[in-house]
């Protein structure tokens, strides 16, 4: 194999024809691909000729799509990215990604692909990955299909710097959001709200201030009660962390949504509520199941009238999550099967069933390590907050 690489790179100095040069490229890919790591030691001359093929590829969109294609599956293959090859690799994805260009109509699919692999394997954020991502906010707009990619990219973006990216970058992101939300059909206001929910979840406190312009829009949708369950299931996590991060952005928002309803903020918040607690049988996934059962905790101890009438009902709700989350243990004594102990690797709680390769995965399983749903046991947590 590695002498078959080798060769190819020797054909792809010698050919002359863009449609020749293309075919091999596509061959070194798959074996970049298939070989990972093990073929490294012997790309790195192949790798610092691609600039130099780059240049010859002025005039050859498609030839310049393989290149970049290619690239991707280096960066990939090797693990990180060679510092030596950053400045190449980034104004590459500028060209492709920036929606004034004309070759974004070419390049745009596999420019994004290595801007996610680039982002993946950046142990830290710099200078040049922030302006970089200053291309988003056109692309969200650009087109539907790259969206999901470019939720995506904003998530990685988002793990890597967390405060770095919120402060600087957080509310004109939030701004794009909420203009895309009221467009987006049933699918993508998930992948919208995913990307919500990381902000809070990265730094819950300044999270929620950061997500503070779409939030009011979500608890609308909770008070006009979205029918679609996974929709719902989203906005009601969403409504539950920014309780549990800040009760003064909870109120902020809460206000809003008064406001616009024209009515009392006690009376708004308990017509959320009230949705909140009819709904929350609906939502499958243990885990939201668990972060409802806290947020159902946390109202308890704001000692509000309207919510202690509904007491009844907000145990019943609890002792439903407790019973779904818990198990007996060898000693007979029950366990909370979501809380992780010391040591214990949280790839059963990741989403994507991660095994943790990339410098993302590790990002990710930091978030799941921070999480309250996998940090507080939820019958402690019960006893500590309530006094029966």
């Amino acid at each position: 194999m590695f002498n078959a690489f080798d060769l190819l790179f020797t054909l792809l100095k010698e050919g002359s024809e863009c449609e020749t040069k293309m075919q091999i490229l596509n061959v070194m890919c798959l074996l970049l691909e298939r070989m990972g790591s093990n073929i490294v030691p012997h790309s790195k001359t192949f790798v610092q000729y691609l600039p130099h093929l780059w240049q010859e590829s002025e005039d050859h969109n498609m030839l310049r799509c393989a290149i970049v294609a290619t690239l991707a599956e280096f960066v990939k293959a090797f693990g990180s990215v060679p510092e030596d090859l950053t400045h190449f690799l980034l104004p590459i994805i500028q060209m492709g990604t920036n929606t004034n260009e004309s070759s974004i109509v070419y390049l745009l699919e596999d420019a994004l692909d290595l801007w996610t692999a680039v982002l993946e394997y950046s142990p830290t954020m710099t200078n040049e990955l922030m302006q970089l991502f200053n291309n988003m906010p056109s692309l969200l707009d650009y087109t539907t299909e790259t969206l999901r990619t470019c939720l995506y990219i904003s998530l990685v973006h988002l793990l890597l710097a967390p405060e770095w990216v919120m402060r600087s970058q957080g509310n004109q992101l939030m701004s794009i959001c909420v203009s895309l939300m009221s467009d987006l059909k049933n699918e993508g206001v998930v992948m919208l709200m995913r990307l919500v929910d990381s902000f809070i979840r990265a730094i819950p406190g300044l999270g929620s201030e950061t997500v503070m312009p779409i939030l009011p829009k979500i608890f609308d949708r909770i008070y006009e009660g979205e029918e679609y369950p996974l929709v719902m299931s989203m906005f009601m996590c969403i409504f539950g962390r920014t309780l549990l991060s800040s009760h003064e952005v909870f109120n902020r928002v809460i206000a809003e949504v008064a406001r616009d309803k024209n009515e009392n903020e006690q009376v708004t918040l308990i017509k959320i509520f009230d949705i909140f607690l009819t709904r929350m049988s609906n939502v499958a996934q243990l885990d939201q199941r668990k972060l409802l059962g806290l947020t159902l905790i946390n109202f308890l101890t704001t000692q509000s009238t309207p919510i202690l009438q509904r007491f009844n009902k907000i145990m019943s709700n609890i002792v439903e999550v407790l019973n779904d989350i818990s198990k007996a243990a060898d000693d007979g004594a029950y366990v909370d099967t979501l809380f992780l102990l010391e040591g214990q690797c949280p790839s059963n709680f990741d989403e994507y069933g991660s095994c943790y390769k990339t410098d993302h995965d590790q990002r990710k399983k930091q978030l799941i390590l921070n999480d309250p749903v996998h940090t507080i046991v939820l019958k402690d947590y019960l006893q500590s907050q309530v006094r029966f």
